[in-house]
């Protein structure tokens, strides 16, 4: 009789603590924040859940679904038919738009809960300092760089720069020291009211410019007649011309494959070193080096000839002078302008050590 009373107990028991198990409701798993400015920064949600269960609830972990979204919630055991919370804040900041952001809640229970928040972040206006970023006398421009990416040998195209005149008075807008030859640079308003907004017009024939390849040109806004030649009035311009070819050229295109990478492996300080490399006429016209350069000053590349016949080889000789410069590992890129149709532009990546002064 006492084995089975004892046996009884146990099974009780064992029941009783089967049955106590935690469980957490929520009023709601979703909240629409609706419409929001963007310039608000932070908007929270608290979401709120009981323990409707029958032992203690704890919330293990909480993770949001990206980094925008920060969750705080209840860090202590949430005892039967109490309440615990989780509070989550989105950030607005630079982040305009629809938006739908999950939360993942990990329990002491075998379920994930996932909560949701959504809404929509209107586009903060910015300031006038922030559209027009840089000043200028009384100007201030939405930039001071022009680029004329990939424009062909035969294109001529332009690109503008607007302003805003934040001063209080009239402002004349002129410009100097433009290479003329290639290039003209024109205000949209020659004469520019307080708050009143323009333009300078940059035109750039690449036909005229004559060459292929990165170009670099600067060029001055001039205020009132005024020639200032410090780096507040100076404006660049970049472009990158590439060849045009007839559709005759592409039927028969000349074909550019270059040999292995250029390896100096270690050189003394303040020496210097040539090694060579090979450029081959795989294809069915005459292959011509256009240009050769490096995008460093401490070496000089020279091809042994520039017109390659099909199925040919030239040299590339790589000079290297390591004068002035740190030591340790350098890398660097040599650029051949080719005239093969679909790449014109074939790099040879270049490697060095430089070792310590003694």
């Amino acid at each position: 009789m006492k084995k089975i009373l004892t046996l009884a107990l146990l099974i009780g028991l064992s029941y009783l603590g089967f049955a106590q198990k935690p469980a957490m409701t929520f009023t709601t798993k979703e909240h629409d924040f609706g419409t929001v400015k963007e310039e608000v920064g932070r908007i929270s949600y608290v979401f709120e859940f009981i323990n409707t269960g029958t032992a203690d609830l704890v919330l293990k972990n909480v993770q949001a679904s990206c980094g925008c979204t920060t969750p705080e919630w209840t860090k202590s055991p949430v005892t039967p038919g109490n309440k615990g919370f989780i509070n989550v804040t989105y950030s607005t900041l630079g982040r305009p738009g629809p938006f739908s952001k999950s939360i993942t809640v990990t329990t002491n229970t075998n379920a994930r809960e996932i909560l949701t928040i959504k809404g929509n972040v209107l586009k903060r206006e910015l300031s006038i300092e922030e559209q027009y970023p840089f000043p200028v006398g009384g100007l201030r421009f939405k930039s001071k760089f022009a680029s004329f990416t990939n424009i062909s040998d035969t294109e001529t195209r332009t690109e503008i720069i607007e302003f805003i005149n934040t001063s209080k008075a009239d402002i004349t807008i002129s410009s100097a020291e433009v290479n003329k030859k290639y290039m003209t640079v024109t205000a949209s308003v020659p004469v520019v009211k307080p708050n009143e907004k323009g333009a300078i017009n940059i035109t750039y024939d690449a036909k005229k410019r004559k060459d292929l390849g990165p170009q670099t040109d600067n060029f001055i806004v001039v205020l009132n007649g005024n020639v200032v030649k410090t780096d507040e009035f100076k404006f660049t311009t970049v472009a990158y011309i590439v060849e045009s070819f007839t559709p005759e050229q592409r039927k028969k295109p000349a074909i550019a494959q270059v040999g292995k990478d250029v390896n100096f492996e270690t050189v003394a300080a303040d020496a210097k070193k040539v090694l060579k490399t090979t450029i081959t006429n795989t294809g069915k016209s005459n292959l011509i080096i256009r240009k050769a350069y490096a995008d460093c000053d401490c070496m000089v590349v020279k091809p042994s000839k520039t017109t390659i016949a099909p199925g040919k080889s030239a040299d590339i000789k790589v000079e290297l002078n390591t004068t002035g410069l740190p030591e340790g590992e350098q890398r660097n890129v040599i650029t051949l302008i080719v005239n093969e149709p679909d790449n014109t532009r074939k790099t040879i990546p270049v490697s060095f050590n430089v070792e310590k002064k003694k």
